[in-house]
């Protein structure tokens, strides 16, 4: 049975990733990837393991700003991946027109809607970790008021940073994106070294 919340998906990666730590690194996450990633960090920092030096949170508001849109995971099968698609077209024609590929699909996407819908909505945690929250210009499920909330959950440093696109803008600006990561890296990596960018 599919996990449907993110303390059971935390817990089921954690003992993977321990072994993964002594090195720099990061983490992005993508809409409800986004939530994942931040609670990942949560539970790494509570057991005082190396923190990522930086999280990359993409198309999603944080926890505690309420979603724009109701829930949807009470709906029918039919409704169900209408209004999934209607927010956030996520779901490609080809499966749509694939009845039995979809119905293997649908308990696990049923079970990140809910985790998505459970989760806890206290906050901001304010983590030492430096943050960049980035979104498409014309997503209008997440827009630039929502993804500035992420600025509270840092005590040390916060970027915004908004790409071309709707909500699955990445599709169309995964260079851009690339390149954005790799430049916020690059500084970081320069900085921990006692050096600045010309």
């Amino acid at each position: 049975m599919p996990l449907d919340n993110f303390e059971g998906l935390t817990n089921s990666i954690l003992p993977e990733l321990t072994t993964l730590l002594d090195k720099p690194y990061a983490f992005f996450g993508h809409s409800m990837g986004a939530i994942f990633a931040s609670e990942l960090a949560a539970a790494i920092l509570e057991r005082d393991l190396k923190a990522p030096m930086h999280l990359f949170l993409s198309s999603r508001q944080p926890p505690n700003m309420p979603s724009p849109v109701g829930s949807l995971s009470h709906l029918d099968d039919a409704a169900f991946v209408e209004e999934v698609n209607r927010r956030y077209g996520g779901i490609p024609r080809e499966i749509i027109e694939a009845p039995e590929v979809l119905e293997m699909l649908l308990p696990t996407l049923r079970a990140d809607i809910r985790t998505l819908e459970r989760i806890d909505k206290s906050g901001p945690r304010e983590f030492p970790i430096t943050i960049s929250a980035l979104g498409g210009t014309t997503d209008a499920l997440v827009p630039e008021n929502l993804l500035a909330g992420w600025a509270s959950w840092t005590k040390i440093d916060f970027q915004l940073r908004l790409f071309e696109g709707g909500h699955f803008y990445l599709e169309n600006q995964l260079p851009a994106l690339m390149l954005h990561i790799q430049e916020v890296l690059e500084a970081k990596s320069l900085a921990g070294r006692g050096l600045n960018l010309p």
